[in-house]
């Protein structure tokens, strides 16, 4: 959803504002990987923490930048 959000803001924005210096650490996970996870627990009986994290971590501004790069945004 995160991604969804910044690529929906950045292809109508001219503008894009990161709070701070956007060096904060992220570590987004497929969609298809949660799904998985939540097949796989799904029939447990009793309470689960699993760890749902992509193998990559990138820095606030990396993701940015790295959407705007995929979705043609000349926002800056």
């Amino acid at each position: 959803m995160l991604i969804n959000n910044i690529a929906f803001l950045l292809r109508r924005l001219p503008l894009f504002a990161i709070h701070a210096n956007g060096e904060y650490r992220l570590q987004p996970v497929s969609g298809q990987d949660v799904a998985d996870i939540a097949v796989r627990c799904a029939d447990q009986d009793h309470d689960l923490v699993v760890e749902a994290a992509g193998p990559d971590i990138l820095t606030y501004n990396a993701l940015v930048k790295h959407i705007r790069l995929a979705v043609g945004s000349r926002s800056a």
